[in-house]
């Protein structure tokens, strides 16, 4: 079975009708997003009212067919997290609820990248060491 709506900060569930109800509102400007709250700039990034027209098609698409490609999940959820400043775990409940493709390790993993508290395999060979005398590594450290 599909997981539950993901609901927001104020524990508001966004479900087909309240997504509906947010996507007939005008679309912002990304300047109009700074004085909302969480809840509303959350909503607005889910039906794709953001203003920032990539992330609004990306976050149309994905609730039009429940798909998106890769490189635009990976924009939504930067604009989600850095942008917007929201929590990842929000996102990542969204795109569960969202996805038809939907995988629990690979979305938990995507989302915790976004985070910025996951462990990125696009930047494994990245030497983000460095040791006191300046040379890469540290104490254990071996190199591949």
């Amino acid at each position: 079975p599909p997981p539950p709506p993901p609901a927001t900060s104020d524990g508001k569930k966004l479900d087909n009708a309240n997504a509906a109800a947010a996507a007939t509102k005008p679309p912002p400007e990304w300047k109009d997003l700074l004085g909302l709250t969480d809840t509303e700039a959350f909503e607005a990034w889910c039906v794709g009212r953001t203003g920032a027209p990539l992330v609004d098609a990306g976050m149309r698409q994905l609730w039009a067919t429940g798909w998106m490609p890769r490189r635009v999940r990976l924009l939504c959820a930067s604009c989600l997290v850095e942008g917007l400043g929201l929590d990842w775990r929000m996102g990542e409940a969204w795109f569960a609820y969202a996805l038809t493709d939907h995988d629990y390790a690979i979305n938990a993993c995507m989302w915790q990248n976004a985070g910025l508290v996951g462990v990125d395999p696009f930047y494994r060979g990245l030497l983000w060491e460095v040791a006191p005398d300046g040379q890469p590594g540290g104490a254990g450290y071996e190199a591949d």
